[in-house]
């Protein structure tokens, strides 16, 4: 699911607050599911082992390599 997410990134760079949130739940709900955990379970060790960084850390993350990006 990360790299789709990560795919779509590119063209996120304007979005609002509520979208993030819906995209991060998106997220946290993968984690649940890959590891079997129920709804009140705390998740943020398990998204770690898969190596997957919040929403928001990965848009300003392609927000910022575009803008610091060398132009040919």
């Amino acid at each position: 699911m990360q790299p789709i997410i990560d795919y779509g990134d590119a063209c996120s760079t304007d979005i609002n607050e509520g979208l993030l949130t819906k995209l991060q739940r998106l997220l946290n709900t993968c984690v649940r599911l890959i590891y079997g955990l129920r709804k009140y379970d705390h998740f943020t060790s398990h998204r770690c082992k898969v190596q997957w960084t919040p929403i928001a850390t990965c848009a300003t993350r392609c927000y910022l390599r575009f803008i610091f990006s060398p132009f040919p």
